[in-house]
């Protein structure tokens, strides 16, 4: 299975990219852009990205590993 094509993964990428947008735009109003405050939200939203990705990825890897697991059952019976 190709991860990177997963639609929980293209959905994560998409949220993240939308909250960078937002953490942008909020920092400029806010007369913060470039700031260090943004830079710790942008960390921040890395951080929770990274997260997403890889519970993502681990779920996807056990339901591989459960799947493969039934077709073992299956071909000893």
């Amino acid at each position: 299975m190709d991860y990177y094509y997963s639609p929980s993964f293209k959905a994560a990428q998409t949220q993240f990219q939308s909250t960078l947008g937002d953490i942008a735009s909020k920092s400029s109003l806010a007369g913060r852009y470039g700031s260090g405050a943004m830079g710790n939200l942008q960390n921040r939203a890395t951080g929770q990205y990274a997260q997403a990705l890889t519970n993502t990825a681990g779920q996807l890897a056990y339901q591989n590993y459960e799947a493969e697991r039934q077709r073992q059952q299956q071909a000893i019976g």
